[in-house]
Protein backbone atom coordinates (compact mmCIF):
# COMPACT_ATOMS: atom_id res chain seq x y z
CA UNK A 1 0.00 0.00 0.00
CA UNK A 2 2.52 2.41 0.65
CA UNK A 3 4.58 1.71 -2.74
CA UNK A 4 1.13 2.63 -4.19
CA UNK A 5 0.61 5.65 -2.37
CA UNK A 6 4.55 6.58 -3.53
CA UNK A 7 4.01 5.83 -6.65
CA UNK A 8 0.44 8.01 -7.05
CA UNK A 9 2.68 10.85 -5.50
CA UNK A 10 5.41 10.47 -8.09
CA UNK A 11 3.42 10.35 -10.53
CA UNK A 12 0.44 12.86 -9.58
CA UNK A 13 1.22 15.59 -12.61
CA UNK A 14 0.87 12.51 -15.17
CA UNK A 15 -2.51 11.17 -12.98
CA UNK A 16 -3.90 14.67 -13.41
CA UNK A 17 -3.49 15.51 -16.90
CA UNK A 18 -4.83 11.81 -17.40
CA UNK A 19 -8.05 12.45 -16.15
CA UNK A 20 -7.65 16.35 -17.55
CA UNK A 21 -7.83 14.80 -20.93
CA UNK A 22 -10.68 12.34 -19.87
CA UNK A 23 -12.88 15.12 -18.61
CA UNK A 24 -12.26 16.92 -22.23
CA UNK A 25 -13.42 13.79 -24.18
CA UNK A 26 -16.30 12.68 -21.67
CA UNK A 27 -17.65 16.58 -22.30
CA UNK A 28 -16.84 16.58 -26.22
CA UNK A 29 -18.38 12.91 -26.36
CA UNK A 30 -21.30 14.25 -24.50
CA UNK A 31 -21.84 17.03 -26.64
CA UNK A 32 -21.24 14.83 -29.59
CA UNK A 33 -24.13 12.05 -28.10
CA UNK A 34 -26.52 14.81 -27.81
CA UNK A 35 -26.27 16.41 -31.01
CA UNK A 36 -26.19 12.95 -33.46
CA UNK A 37 -27.88 10.61 -30.75
CA UNK A 38 -30.95 10.52 -32.86
CA UNK A 39 -29.29 9.83 -35.72
CA UNK A 40 -27.32 6.99 -34.32
CA UNK A 41 -30.75 5.87 -33.17
CA UNK A 42 -32.26 6.22 -36.67
CA UNK A 43 -28.76 4.38 -38.38
CA UNK A 44 -29.68 1.39 -36.18
CA UNK A 45 -33.64 1.30 -37.54
CA UNK A 46 -32.46 1.90 -40.92
CA UNK A 47 -30.27 -0.91 -41.51
CA UNK A 48 -32.10 -3.44 -39.10
CA UNK A 49 -33.58 -4.64 -42.77
CA UNK A 50 -30.62 -4.73 -44.49
CA UNK A 51 -29.05 -6.97 -41.39
CA UNK A 52 -31.71 -9.11 -41.78
CA UNK A 53 -31.74 -10.15 -45.43
CA UNK A 54 -27.40 -10.32 -44.98
CA UNK A 55 -27.97 -12.62 -42.05
CA UNK A 56 -30.94 -14.55 -44.09
CA UNK A 57 -28.58 -15.30 -46.88
CA UNK A 58 -25.29 -15.91 -44.71
CA UNK A 59 -25.47 -19.85 -45.60
CA UNK A 60 -24.81 -19.00 -49.18
CA UNK A 61 -21.09 -16.70 -48.78
CA UNK A 62 -19.15 -19.28 -48.87
CA UNK A 63 -20.20 -20.84 -52.21
CA UNK A 64 -20.67 -16.96 -53.90
CA UNK A 65 -17.38 -16.13 -52.17
CA UNK A 66 -15.61 -19.66 -53.35
CA UNK A 67 -17.13 -18.85 -56.90
CA UNK A 68 -15.25 -15.44 -56.97
CA UNK A 69 -12.12 -17.11 -55.76
CA UNK A 70 -12.57 -19.37 -58.81
CA UNK A 71 -13.46 -16.79 -61.15
CA UNK A 72 -10.32 -14.50 -60.60
CA UNK A 73 -8.14 -16.23 -62.81
CA UNK A 74 -10.23 -15.59 -65.90
CA UNK A 75 -10.72 -12.00 -65.42
CA UNK A 76 -6.84 -11.70 -65.52
CA UNK A 77 -6.76 -13.56 -68.37
CA UNK A 78 -8.96 -11.46 -70.25
CA UNK A 79 -7.25 -8.17 -68.64
CA UNK A 80 -3.83 -9.53 -69.50
CA UNK A 81 -0.82 -7.62 -70.69
CA UNK A 82 -2.41 -4.76 -70.81
CA UNK A 83 -4.66 -5.52 -73.01
CA UNK A 84 -9.01 -6.81 -72.98
CA UNK A 85 -9.21 -9.88 -74.26
CA UNK A 86 -12.55 -10.83 -74.74
CA UNK A 87 -15.32 -12.71 -77.31
CA UNK A 88 -18.56 -10.37 -77.81
CA UNK A 89 -21.54 -12.35 -78.64
CA UNK A 90 -24.55 -10.72 -78.61
CA UNK A 91 -27.36 -12.91 -76.94
CA UNK A 92 -31.01 -13.18 -77.45
CA UNK A 93 -33.23 -10.48 -76.47
CA UNK A 94 -35.50 -11.76 -73.30
CA UNK A 95 -38.85 -11.64 -74.18
CA UNK A 96 -41.51 -8.56 -72.91
CA UNK A 97 -43.98 -8.17 -70.93
CA UNK A 98 -47.55 -9.06 -72.52
CA UNK A 99 -50.90 -8.25 -71.78
CA UNK A 100 -51.81 -9.64 -67.97
CA UNK A 101 -48.39 -9.71 -66.77
CA UNK A 102 -47.21 -6.80 -64.28
CA UNK A 103 -43.70 -6.98 -63.21
CA UNK A 104 -43.60 -7.57 -59.82
CA UNK A 105 -40.44 -9.14 -57.11
CA UNK A 106 -42.47 -12.05 -55.42
CA UNK A 107 -39.21 -14.29 -54.84
CA UNK A 108 -39.10 -15.55 -50.81
CA UNK A 109 -37.05 -18.26 -51.84
CA UNK A 110 -34.15 -19.03 -48.85
CA UNK A 111 -30.41 -19.30 -49.56
CA UNK A 112 -29.18 -21.28 -52.76
CA UNK A 113 -25.90 -21.60 -54.19
CA UNK A 114 -27.77 -21.71 -57.44
CA UNK A 115 -25.06 -24.05 -58.30
CA UNK A 116 -22.19 -22.06 -57.14
CA UNK A 117 -19.30 -22.25 -57.14
CA UNK A 118 -19.02 -24.42 -60.02
CA UNK A 119 -22.30 -23.56 -62.07
CA UNK A 120 -21.02 -25.68 -65.23
CA UNK A 121 -22.09 -24.51 -68.43
CA UNK A 122 -19.47 -23.07 -71.33
CA UNK A 123 -19.44 -20.58 -74.48
CA UNK A 124 -21.23 -23.00 -76.64
CA UNK A 125 -23.77 -24.05 -74.23
CA UNK A 126 -24.02 -21.00 -71.23
CA UNK A 127 -25.77 -21.65 -67.82
CA UNK A 128 -29.48 -21.08 -67.98
CA UNK A 129 -30.04 -19.25 -64.66
CA UNK A 130 -33.72 -20.30 -62.70
CA UNK A 131 -36.77 -18.35 -63.97
CA UNK A 132 -37.09 -16.03 -60.77
CA UNK A 133 -41.07 -14.59 -59.59
CA UNK A 134 -40.88 -11.40 -61.34
CA UNK A 135 -44.09 -11.36 -63.46
CA UNK A 136 -43.72 -12.84 -66.31
CA UNK A 137 -44.65 -16.34 -67.54
CA UNK A 138 -41.30 -17.06 -69.07
CA UNK A 139 -39.44 -20.20 -68.11
CA UNK A 140 -35.65 -19.40 -68.23
CA UNK A 141 -34.98 -19.16 -71.69
CA UNK A 142 -35.75 -16.70 -74.16
CA UNK A 143 -37.60 -16.33 -77.58
CA UNK A 144 -35.89 -13.03 -78.47
CA UNK A 145 -34.15 -12.59 -81.69
CA UNK A 146 -30.57 -13.93 -82.44
CA UNK A 147 -27.80 -13.22 -84.18
CA UNK A 148 -28.22 -12.67 -88.08
CA UNK A 149 -26.75 -15.34 -89.52
CA UNK A 150 -25.10 -12.84 -91.82
CA UNK A 151 -23.07 -11.54 -89.34
CA UNK A 152 -22.09 -15.78 -88.40
CA UNK A 153 -20.94 -16.86 -91.60
CA UNK A 154 -17.38 -16.22 -93.03
CA UNK A 155 -18.52 -13.13 -94.48
CA UNK A 156 -20.05 -11.31 -92.22
CA UNK A 157 -21.01 -8.15 -94.41
CA UNK A 158 -24.37 -6.81 -94.40
CA UNK A 159 -27.96 -7.76 -93.14
CA UNK A 160 -30.25 -8.52 -95.54
CA UNK A 161 -33.99 -9.27 -95.51
CA UNK A 162 -36.76 -8.52 -97.07
CA UNK A 163 -37.67 -5.57 -94.90
CA UNK A 164 -34.57 -4.31 -94.20
CA UNK A 165 -34.07 -1.55 -96.42
CA UNK A 166 -30.52 -0.64 -96.13
CA UNK A 167 -30.30 -1.65 -92.79
CA UNK A 168 -26.92 -3.58 -92.19
CA UNK A 169 -26.09 -3.28 -96.25
CA UNK A 170 -22.62 -2.47 -97.28
CA UNK A 171 -23.94 1.17 -97.45
CA UNK A 172 -25.33 1.69 -94.04
CA UNK A 173 -21.94 0.61 -93.03
CA UNK A 174 -19.91 3.26 -94.51
CA UNK A 175 -22.41 5.91 -93.26
CA UNK A 176 -21.72 4.55 -89.93
CA UNK A 177 -18.09 4.47 -89.80
CA UNK A 178 -17.90 7.92 -91.13
CA UNK A 179 -20.26 8.70 -88.70
CA UNK A 180 -18.33 7.18 -85.33
CA UNK A 181 -14.74 8.03 -86.65
CA UNK A 182 -15.08 11.79 -87.40
CA UNK A 183 -13.05 12.08 -89.92
CA UNK A 184 -14.46 9.70 -91.87
CA UNK A 185 -10.47 7.48 -91.74
CA UNK A 186 -12.87 4.40 -89.99
CA UNK A 187 -13.18 1.35 -92.09
CA UNK A 188 -16.96 -0.04 -92.38
CA UNK A 189 -17.28 -3.04 -90.08
CA UNK A 190 -19.93 -5.60 -89.84
CA UNK A 191 -20.08 -5.73 -85.91
CA UNK A 192 -19.87 -1.75 -85.49
CA UNK A 193 -23.08 -1.44 -87.94
CA UNK A 194 -24.69 -3.97 -85.35
CA UNK A 195 -23.91 -2.54 -82.73
CA UNK A 196 -24.70 1.23 -83.37
CA UNK A 197 -26.98 1.09 -86.44
CA UNK A 198 -30.06 0.38 -84.59
CA UNK A 199 -29.00 3.25 -82.49
CA UNK A 200 -28.17 5.96 -85.50
CA UNK A 201 -31.34 4.71 -86.97
CA UNK A 202 -32.88 5.36 -83.51
CA UNK A 203 -34.46 1.64 -83.50
CA UNK A 204 -33.42 -1.78 -81.68
CA UNK A 205 -32.13 -4.83 -83.44
CA UNK A 206 -35.05 -7.62 -84.29
CA UNK A 207 -34.74 -10.66 -86.39
CA UNK A 208 -36.98 -13.51 -86.44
Amino acid sequence: MATTNTTIVQKKDVLAGFLAGTAGFANEASDFLEANGGRIIQVGQVQRPTLAVLAKYSPQYPCFTEALVNWQPRIDEAFRDSQFHITVEVAPQRPGYTPGEEPRWGESRGPNCLGLPNPGGSQANPHQGPHFDDGTRSGGTSAGSALPTAFTGPSGSSIVGPDAGLAGTEEEQRVVAALLSGNGSAEPSAITTLLAGPMLRGTVVSQR
